[in-house]
């Protein structure tokens, strides 16, 4: 048998809301007129605190709100001009620096940033125009490729670099905790014809890569994979590094015989490597370059960037390159 409740609607009572009026926090003792009207009487800032039984960050903040006064600087800290993300900085004025000799990063061969490791697949592209770097620049302007764009490519630092490079520990990637670096390995080398082949498309003209921004030449096939390219795309122009330089390393002679196959397109230099002209040499001040050097011009202030210096792959002479 089912239950009947009772209609209780004819005894319910409105409910009278004629609650007293209730202020949460302490009660307010001045205005930010008041206190403006103090100030223009010729008052202190400590004298209206006084009179009002107020702290002075309370009538600075009014008299800030009101625009009486400009806001209090913080003790310490200078204003300045804002710093763009890829604002060059001269190598001069920096202090260079190297990671401990205990460092999983050296021991394990990687980056000391991990998780900016991504497979090729997982991004849109893996050349990267070069406006993005201050240091690179977006185009080349001054010499035979004026005009052309600027692409970059980033591997993993140290995971391709031979342990014998002369920056295992100084490695510029160590302060690049922003920049996505590529997996290298057979994903990358199938991503890679397809990504050149529509910068030349899109850009008939030429296109100028930088390799690498971090990273090396890990394999022969790899080297291989870039002399293929440069032989299927005559516009295309590639300049960088490397630190193989080892005697009887495959990956050293396949890079050399591309140079002599394609120089200036393969402007390829081989880092402290006294045996060859088309290298670079690493100094911590520049009393110590070699008279037959010259030492980077975007590195002392002399001039932007790659893009408005093109020493790299213009000239045969060697590179000296601060420590940083």
């Amino acid at each position: 048998m089912s239950r009947i409740l009772p209609d209780l609607s004819a005894n319910v009572v409105p409910l009278q809301r004629d609650y007293p009026e209730v202020h949460l926090g302490r009660p307010q003792r001045y205005s930010t007129e008041q206190i403006c009207d103090m100030r223009r009487s010729g008052k202190t800032l400590d004298e209206i605190a006084s009179d009002l039984g107020c702290s002075l960050t309370t009538v600075r903040n009014h008299l800030t709100k009101a625009g009486a006064i400009k806001p209090a600087q913080r003790a310490g800290r200078k204003s300045r001009k804002s710093v763009q993300r890829h604002e060059t900085k001269i190598v001069a004025e920096k202090p260079a620096s190297m990671l401990p000799l205990a460092h999983p990063a050296l021991t394990d061969r990687r980056t000391i940033y991990p998780t900016t490791v991504v497979s090729p697949a997982e991004h849109p592209r893996c050349l990267i125009h070069g406006k993005n770097s201050r240091k690179i620049s977006g185009e080349v302007q001054k010499g035979a490729l004026k005009g052309m764009p600027i692409y970059t490519l980033t591997l993993e630092e140290r995971a391709t670099c031979p342990v014998s490079c002369r920056h295992w520990r100084s490695c510029y990637g160590n302060n690049m905790h922003l920049a996505k670096r590529f997996k290298h390995g057979p994903e990358l080398e199938r991503w890679l014809p397809l990504e050149v082949a529509m910068l030349m498309r899109a850009h008939p003209d030429g296109v100028l890569i930088r390799l690498h921004v971090v990273g090396d030449f890990y394999s022969v096939e790899y080297v291989q994979l870039w002399r293929q390219m440069l032989e299927e795309h005559p516009n295309l122009h590639v300049f960088g590094f490397t630190a193989r330089i080892d005697k009887g390393c495959q990956i050293c002679a396949e890079i050399a015989r591309t140079v002599a196959e394609h120089w200036p397109r393969f402007a390829i230099r081989f880092s402290n490597c006294p045996e060859v002209d088309i290298a670079t040499v690493s100094i911590e001040h520049p009393l110590q370059a070699p008279a037959d050097s010259t030492i980077c011009p975007a590195q002392t202030g002399q001039t932007e960037s790659c893009g408005t210096c093109a020493l790299c792959w213009t000239s045969t002479k060697r590179i000296a390159f601060l420590q940083h």
